[in-house]
């Protein structure tokens, strides 16, 4: 059934093309190549400001007439324009919303499509030329841009997957890693159909995978750095487009690797997997649970007992498990507050956990104890529970109890770090990070240990100093005292980047 429903949209988009080749409408015609006084010449320019002036009042019906009878004579308009051919895409569109006989919103499909080509091939005989399309790269990179919006329209279409594969395929070679995202999608659905037909190997899915994954990657970071000089140069129209972007490559490539998840089994080997699991694996190698997670995962995934990373993963978890073991024969740990505390922290009961290191303070003498347990409710409070205020006041009871210990200024300034979205605009946000630079920078002047620690994390963060020019514009200059919003309340001295 799906491929005499194939043929016929096949059918119908030969018979429109072949209408089209043979009528007006499928030239480049714009009414400057009309005769000067005709009245084809004054009906098109008169119908082409009509069909728009309906299309912006949403009168979809009447719009379409004017715009037919603009299409029989001079489907280019004047030449520097191709919205007759977006806008009658739009237009029957609208018309199949209310269209209710199937063959008519097929015959309608197939002349979208037939509406895509018309435009590219008046692109490529440069009857018309637009804005950003007068050089060679301009003109290619439209066309691109074109191919992309075809193939994403056969796919809301249901076209052959052969179809839309070949168009976006198209697309992106010719758009290079500039290619819209509206491509995306219907590229990585039609390879995904066509590697389960066996039309197209394992190599072209992967290939297809990696491509697409990386022209979402290099996008996004690009319009988010297109956003942010938009920012600096207070245009905030294009700021806005620009994250939009960003966020739209985002969400087509979470989109499109879902797709993909069906397949990723059989057309990933274990080194792509071993890529995706490798992080888990050393973020919680600690973690008995995670190390039995992703070892049985990566075996799942075609891993052999041969490959050195499973290898290291049977040795870690037998480790983990011979630890695990002895602790729970051990009575001891059973009653130790500070031992339960660290177990309730491991099993995500952060608010028990504090309450057990802060039974474990009772019951020990020894300051430095003390002052380490006090890190821990502080690092937890912070962390975990983003009682920020709290974990601050905790940290500053630790370090009293430990002079000279660096530790939990290190943690102040995580936390002014982390938490510097929260304080304000962008101005009290870098101020909130010149706070915790402050504290970092203490922190090693007190603590030799935390010194290499400190210092990576003030090159971090020192890009995100405040701006020259936007303290200038708010009448503030380097050294001046500033006082930090939201919860953190410090003065700092500002430092531009």
């Amino acid at each position: 059934m799906k491929d005499l429903r194939n043929f016929m949209k096949l059918a119908l988009l030969l018979a429109v093309s072949f209408s089209i080749s043979n009528t007006t409408i499928g030239q480049c015609t714009t009414w400057k190549d009309l005769e000067d006084g005709s009245v084809e010449k004054e009906t098109a320019e008169s119908n082409y400001q009509i069909y728009k002036d309906h299309l912006k009042s949403k009168n979809y019906e009447a719009a379409m007439v004017a715009w037919e009878k603009l299409m029989e004579v001079a489907p280019a308009a004047d030449g520097r324009r191709i919205s007759p051919f977006w806008d009658g895409i739009k237009l029957i569109g609208e018309a199949n919303k209310k269209e209710t006989d199937k063959a008519k919103i097929e015959a309608n499909n197939a002349r979208i499509v037939a509406l895509h080509k018309q435009c590219i091939e008046c692109l490529q005989t440069k009857k018309v030329v637009v804005k950003g399309a007068k050089t060679d790269e301009g003109l290619k990179a439209k066309i691109a841009d074109q191919k992309a919006r075809q193939a994403e329209d056969m796919y809301k279409m249901e076209y052959p997957a052969t179809d839309i594969y070949a168009v976006a395929k198209e697309a992106v070679e010719m758009g290079g890693q500039d290619i819209t995202y509206k491509v995306m999608f219907p590229y990585a659905v039609s390879v995904i159909e066509l590697y389960q037909a066996k039309t197209v190997p394992a190599e072209e899915a992967r290939r297809v995978h990696d491509l697409l994954n990386e022209i979402a990657d290099e996008n996004t970071i690009k319009q988010e750095e297109m956003a942010e000089q938009y920012l600096q140069d207070k245009k905030a129209k294009k700021e806005r487009i620009a994250r939009q972007k960003s966020k739209l490559y985002t969400k087509y490539k979470i989109r499109m690797n879902k797709a993909f998840k069906q397949v990723e089994s059989e057309i990933f080997d274990c080194e792509y997997f071993k890529g995706i699991y490798m992080s888990d694996y050393e973020e919680g190698k600690d973690d008995l649970s995670i190390v039995k997670t992703v070892y049985s995962r990566l075996k799942k995934r075609k891993c052999t007992d041969e490959d050195p990373f499973i290898i290291e993963l049977k040795e870690r978890y037998q480790i983990l498990a011979a630890a695990s073991n002895a602790e729970k024969r051990d009575s001891f740990d059973a009653n130790n507050p500070a031992v339960v505390a660290k177990k309730r922290y491991d099993g995500g009961d952060f608010t028990v956990a504090i309450e057990k290191w802060e039974e474990a303070i009772a019951a020990e003498t020894d300051p430095n104890k003390q002052a380490t347990y006090l890190f821990r409710i502080a690092s937890t409070q912070g962390r975990k529970l983003k009682q920020y205020a709290k974990a601050r006041t905790t940290a500053r009871k630790a370090a009293k109890l430990k002079p000279n210990w660096g530790r939990p200024f290190m943690l102040i300034g995580d936390l002014y770090a982390s938490s510097a979205r929260r304080c304000g605009d962008d101005w009290n946000q870098r101020l909130a990070i010149l706070a915790a630079i402050d504290k970092y920078s203490y922190a090693k002047s007190l603590d030799p240990e935390v010194a290499d620690e400190a210092n990576k994390r003030i090159g971090k963060y020192n890009q995100s100093r405040p701006e020259k020019a936007d303290g200038f514009s708010r009448g503030i200059n380097e050294g001046s005292s500033q006082t930090v919003g939201c919860w953190i309340g410090e003065s700092v001295k500002v430092r531009f980047k």
